[in-house]
């Protein structure tokens, strides 16, 4: 075997220290390939310590759960950039249309580039610098199956198709992959004739990269599958205050288990404060921490992870809205099914 092969193990075991800072070594290597879907976008659901299966609702749905996208009610646009380190730098764009009949459309893409690093080859011994880098093109349908008499979800379930293209060592490989996701939410019974804004619970289930894996010439790495559980709950303390609880139980072929804990303050519908812990962590605490600021038509946001002596990284979002929300109306019964 020429070194060149040699080293697509290593090269794949050096990414994935960049994505989850766990220690691999070239005994380890090629426990998962495609990268670049452990890079999670949007800053407020990073800032929330990325248990945010349940809670997302927006654009960015199509990555942490295609079924959130089924809440979007009018066309957003997104885009993040993760100023990492090591100089790895990640890019996602993302938008949702609204269709008809409570369903969803979305479309993104994902961009991973790692500047030149050092090489091993099986044996642990340095060759050349290595590049890499990665793309990933994607599809998402969501549709809200039952509804409440004021048109609010009751039951979204989504489904999402990507095309993974990587790059390691100048050696291409791509597979497609299929996530599935559904989201359920309580509200207080009769909720809307109280004049005050509810509580809210939900439960969330995504299955995110199911997929044959990358080949790169005759290796095969899996993709890094996934089943995420969350929770969500939701309260208004007072006024135009709202409160964000979430957790996630996220279980994948990286790591037995991962817990995520997260937290939103969003005050007077303008400024979010946000802070989290995820578990499996090696390097660095697992915090995570964000801050956001809404307009009518957009929201920007921001989040810091750090990881220890490696670094940090910073997510800086910007999701714009075009449209006002429809109005709901009145539904004939408690839960209505969407036709």
């Amino acid at each position: 075997m020429d070194g060149t092969k040699t080293r697509f193990p290593v090269a794949a075991a050096l990414l994935a220290v960049f994505a989850a800072c766990v220690p691999v070594d070239a005994g380890e290597a090629g426990t998962s390939s495609a990268v670049l879907l452990r890079f999670a976008p949007g800053p407020r659901g990073v800032g929330m310590g990325e248990a945010y299966t349940a809670v997302t609702a927006d654009a960015y749905s199509a990555w942490w759960n295609p079924a959130g996208l089924a809440s979007v009610e009018v066309p957003e646009l997104a885009a993040t950039h993760n100023a990492s380190f090591q100089d790895v730098t990640h890019q996602y764009l993302s938008v949702a249309y609204p269709l008809r009949y409570g369903s969803t459309l979305g479309f993104n893409i994902s961009r991973l580039a790692v500047a030149p690093f050092q090489g091993y080859d099986a044996s642990g011994l340095k060759t050349g610098d290595v590049e890499s880098s990665g793309m990933v093109f994607g599809a998402a349908y969501a549709r809200t199956l039952y509804k409440d008499e004021i048109e609010r979800p009751v039951l979204n379930v989504g489904a999402g198709l990507k095309y993974i293209s990587e790059t390691l060592d100048s050696v291409s490989a791509s597979a497609p992959a299929l996530d599935l996701g559904a989201v359920y939410h309580i509200r207080p019974a009769r909720y809307w004739m109280k004049g005050v804004p509810a509580q809210e619970f939900r439960l969330g289930a995504a299955l995110r990269n199911l997929g044959p894996g990358l080949k790169y010439d005759t290796e095969s790495f899996p993709l890094p599958t996934s089943l995420s559980l969350g929770a969500a709950w939701i309260s208004h303390p007072w006024g135009a205050h709202e409160l964000t609880l979430a957790m996630d139980h996220v279980l994948s072929n990286d790591d037995a288990y991962v817990l995520a804990f997260g937290a939103e303050y969003f005050m007077y519908q303008l400024l979010s404060f946000r802070a989290g812990f995820r578990t499996g962590q090696e390097t660095g605490s697992g915090v995570r921490l964000g801050v956001g600021f809404r307009l009518s038509f957009a929201d920007l946001d921001y989040s810091m992870s750090p990881f220890g002596e490696l670094g940090s990284m910073h997510r800086l979002g910007l999701a714009m809205r075009f449209g006002t929300p429809r109005a709901a109306q009145p539904l004939a019964g408690e839960v209505s099914r969407v036709k």
